[in-house]
């Protein structure tokens, strides 16, 4: 596929002549090998219309999501992927993988400008697709479900110098060191000799690879009856603002139990309290007796669903302000993307990468699985390959014809010219009374 990839873009926007065809052509039948580029033109029409037909995106509505917050998604969502690079990213992909059979971007994030916290979503393209690699297990169309994934970028020493300073700069071996074996510097003069274009670091310049892993780690989800879903972590966090809640509560309760009970004691304060004291105490002992999530309820089922970590009998879970009890549960595995960057021996940056699939995503243009499951990209140009390679042979044929065809219309003898004036008639093959002529 790799091999294939550069194999067609040479072709269809590049040399479609081979070194050794061109040879046989110039110094064994002297002719000027000559292009008919057919494909190039074909593919600027493809990458214009796809240009002119870019789709639309449309966000819905469901459950638990109201108008305005449609509304207000639709606008953040259309703002990330219709963006300039987003935009640039589709073309120049799209491209790729007509041309190639396949290609590839990358998702990631970066700040909005150099003072700034805020992150935003980008879009990234590759210059060559070729420089990032897929997990083989993934199964997704797009490979984003795989276990790794990465890409490969080069940066000059001078700015690699910049960023991760002049010390680790110098620890990346460079090929022309005075370790460096015979066949390294042979190599490094030669790189066309050796068969893996891939380098760690070199005089000029260090290889970075971005590489994200999928790290997989137990987990217990929980189903609340308001129908939303947590996991373990932010269950806990829950059950932590609940108890600050139920605490409070619970100081509002005994205010009001002591208030009332200095108003049984002291005749004429049940007039000097408030309306609405009585009504907030009858709402809080509604809420204990009728409360669905009240540990001491009817609903006796309900209590074994909640988990070790507060046995509280009488402990109310609050989600928005709303009482909430655990329906169900079930132990599933969750995952973390997380991101390495590295250069040589070293890893520059590492951390927990804001997604939950890999952000670097396959583009495949129409591929097919042989008989062994491996993946076989075809380019779209592929079938037309012979055919250009056919007009060009054409063309190349017919200017050869041309380039030693005479304009002699007439074969005579010297004789029938030897006057100076049939002679300046009749020499120039270019004139209507061209002679070829013979002894």
């Amino acid at each position: 596929n790799i091999d294939q990839y550069h194999e067609m873009h040479t072709f269809v926007l590049g040399q479609q002549w081979s070194d050794e065809e061109e040879d046989d052509m110039i110094k064994t039948f002297r002719k000027v090998p000559m292009v008919a580029n057919k494909l190039g033109a074909m593919a600027n029409s493809l990458l214009g219309e796809q240009q002119q037909n870019t789709p639309q995106l449309q966000v819905v509505p469901m459950s638990n999501c109201d108008e305005q917050t449609a509304h207000l998604r639709e606008i953040i969502v259309k703002d990330i992927m219709f963006s300039t690079d987003a935009t640039i990213t589709y073309q120049v992909a799209a491209g790729q993988a007509a041309i190639g059979g396949y290609s590839a971007y990358y998702i990631g994030t970066d700040y909005t400008h150099q003072r700034s916290f805020d992150l935003d979503i980008c879009y990234g393209h590759f210059k060559d697709a070729t420089r990032t690699y897929f997990d083989l297990g993934a199964e997704t169309p797009n490979k984003t479900d795989g276990m790794h994934a990465g890409y490969i970028t080069r940066m000059t020493r001078p700015k690699f110098r910049e960023i991760y300073g002049k010390d680790l700069e110098e620890k990346i071996s460079k090929i022309s060191s005075a370790t460096a074996s015979t066949e390294e510097i042979a190599l490094a003069v030669q790189p066309s000799e050796g068969d893996d274009p891939f380098t760690w670091a070199d005089n000029e310049a260090i290889t970075i690879l971005d590489h994200f892993v999928r790290k997989y780690q137990k987990d217990t989800l929980y189903k609340m009856s308001n129908g939303k879903c947590y996991n373990q972590e932010e269950l806990d966090e829950l059950i932590e603002s609940s108890r600050e809640k139920n605490a409070m509560l619970e100081q509002h309760r005994n205010e009001i139990d002591l208030t009332q009970a200095i108003g049984q004691e002291m005749p004429g304060m049940d007039n000097m309290m408030p309306q609405d004291t009585n009504m907030d105490l009858m709402s809080t002992e509604n809420n204990e007796s009728e409360g669905p999530a009240s540990m001491g309820d009817s609903n006796a089922e309900e209590v074994e669903e909640v988990p070790e970590e507060f046995d509280h009998d009488r402990m109310t879970l609050w989600d928005d302000g709303e009482p909430v009890r655990i329906e169900d549960k079930r132990n599933y595995k969750s995952y973390k993307i997380w991101h390495y960057k590295i250069a040589g021996d070293y890893i520059l940056e590492d951390g927990e990468f804001p997604a939950d699939q890999l952000p670097v995503v396959f583009m495949d243009q129409n591929s097919f699985y042989d008989k062994n499951g491996k993946q076989i990209c075809r380019s779209f140009f592929g079938d037309c390959r012979d055919t250009q390679r056919y007009i060009n042979y054409i063309r190349t044929q017919s200017a050869f014809i041309l380039k030693i065809s005479r304009y002699d219309q007439f074969i005579g003898s010297k004789k029938n010219v030897q006057g100076l004036d049939p002679q300046r008639n009749w020499r120039d093959p270019n004139s209507v009374q061209g002679l070829l002529a013979y002894d």
